[in-house]
């Protein structure tokens, strides 16, 4: 199963991405991944917001096994982790992604931008 939102990109879209993939994982059965795939979801969700261009585009995918959460835009400026000091406001979200995900990765669509995708399993 897949579900898609496309939203504009402005201070209110993290929140209503999060609500979206909780109301998903719920409606999948996936209660115990709720609290990371809306953490994750808000970091790269504020990243597409941030540094890229609308729409935001927030898919997930039921692989009966876990899920996949895919949030693309149209930049074409892909992401490159960073390693802030212990001082630094932000610039830690793809370090939270490598954490929390089972997998993750980052890729070009051709003409259209790119798109950041985490894998969370139960």
């Amino acid at each position: 199963m897949t579900e898609r939102i496309r939203l504009a990109a402005d201070p209110h879209t993290p929140r209503v991405a999060r609500l979206f993939v909780g109301q998903c994982l719920r409606d999948w059965g996936y209660d115990t991944l709720i609290g990371d795939a809306e953490l994750l979801t808000s970091e790269l969700v504020t990243n597409a917001v941030l540094h890229g261009e609308e729409p935001v585009v927030v898919q997930l995918d039921d692989l009966a096994d876990g899920v996949v959460v895919l949030v693309e835009d149209p930049a074409t400026t892909l992401p490159v982790p960073r390693d802030p000091g212990p001082m630094t406001e932000g610039g830690r979200g793809l370090q939270i992604l490598a954490a929390l995900a089972s997998a993750w990765g980052i890729g070009k669509i051709p003409h259209d931008g790119k798109f950041v995708w985490f894998r969370l399993a139960p």
